[in-house]
């Protein structure tokens, strides 16, 4: 479990017998929102003009990662406890990389929404618990379409080189690949 995540460089496994539970990959990997296009309607037609030549802007992103701590002691839990939380709860953003996914999260913390004591906590010889820590990803990476001369994977599992051509088109607010 060593060098799975970490945050500011710290191993959570090493450090705080820490790690992230399955599910929490989902929020990770979903894209963020887009914000609403400027749009307006007229009284006397149909539908609705939409701003489409505003390059579009995203919100930043909420979600929850669930993260479980393990001590072989209640004095190694509690310490444990108090460093991940105080890491993660100091002023400013934290780090988080995952290796499975082979990226970094910049983090803000928002508190912890639910804790899950899993054994005692005083008597127990490998104490875990869960903790459902809410996080706030601020300034969300935007999306773009790749540059000309790259590879690009298809739906259909095939790939397509670009060939100095840019890859997509957007028509009628649709994307196409240009193939």
């Amino acid at each position: 479990m060593n060098g799975l995540w970490t945050i500011n460089g710290i191993d959570l496994y090493d450090a705080f017998g820490a790690y992230i539970l399955k599910g929490s990959y989902n929020d990770l990997l979903s894209p963020p929102m887009p914000r609403k296009r400027l749009e307006h309607e007229y009284i006397d037609q149909d539908g609705v003009a939409v701003d489409t030549t505003s390059p579009l802007t995203y919100e930043a992103r909420r979600f929850t990662l669930r993260v479980a701590l393990k001590g072989i002691s209640s004095t190694q839990f509690w310490s444990r406890y108090n460093a991940f939380f105080g890491l993660v709860s100091t002023p400013g953003s934290f780090l988080l990389y995952v290796a499975d996914l082979g990226k970094t999260f910049t983090l803000l913390y928002e508190g912890t929404a639910k804790a899950e004591k899993l054994t005692p906590i005083a008597t127990a010889s490998q104490v875990y618990a869960v903790f459902e820590v809410k996080v706030l990803e601020p300034l969300t990476a935007t999306i773009a379409a790749p540059a000309p001369n790259t590879i690009v994977s298809t739906e259909a599992g095939t790939y397509v080189y670009t060939a100095g051509q840019t890859p997509f088109e957007f028509i009628d607010n649709e994307l196409f690949l240009n193939i």
